[in-house]
């Protein structure tokens, strides 16, 4: 693989980016993030937190909040991850990371389709808005559209959506937001 990795790079054969995740103490994931890239990180890599931004209601305003959409998780994106498990224990708060034996393994092609899909650019995931007609959810706008089918639940005075992804073989339920603007039998 290192050979494959070397001959791509040194004739401008751009390997494909594919993610990777580091587990961390809940609450640490933006230092984590950040030491990432100021300890480690080379060439185009990057290290992010997902944040899923919301609306909420409060003293009768609606004000925007951002969560963490996967706490206790830091996001890596690199082409060549041969030795990124030894920069990676130059970074103390690091827990663990997806790999089997030696070897670190990337988040599935479909789950990091999802993902990629979810976040804008500053790895947030807008608000959706969308629809409910008899039992079937049509989401119009947003990240959420064409995806209607990871929605499990819905709680439209919340303005929220709860979705199922696959992280390191676990099932894990995020809150996004999505305003639901109307509803029709």
């Amino acid at each position: 693989m290192l050979g494959l990795n070397f001959f791509a790079l040194h004739n401008n054969i751009l390997p494909m980016d594919r993610m990777y995740v580091i587990q961390v103490e809940t609450t640490n994931e933006h230092l984590v993030a950040n030491e990432c890239k100021n300890l480690i990180l080379i060439d185009r890599e990057e290290a992010f937190v997902p944040i899923c931004r919301r609306e909420q209601r409060r003293a009768g305003q609606l004000i925007q909040i951002e969560k963490v959409m996967f706490p206790g998780y830091v996001f890596l994106v690199t082409a060549v991850p041969e030795n990124l498990f030894l920069r990676l224990k130059k970074v103390p708060r690091l827990t663990k990371m997806l790999r089997v034996g030696d070897d670190i393994m990337p988040i599935s092609e479909k789950e990091e389709d999802v993902i990629r899909r979810l976040i804008n650019k500053e790895h947030i995931v807008e608000m959706s808005r969308g629809y409910i007609k008899g039992d079937k959810v049509v989401v119009e706008e947003g990240p959420l559209v064409g995806l209607e089918g990871i929605i499990k639940q819905i709680n439209r005075h919340k303005r929220t959506a709860k979705i199922e992804l696959q992280l390191e073989d676990k099932t894990i339920n995020v809150i996004v937001g999505l305003e639901i603007v109307s509803k029709t039998e």
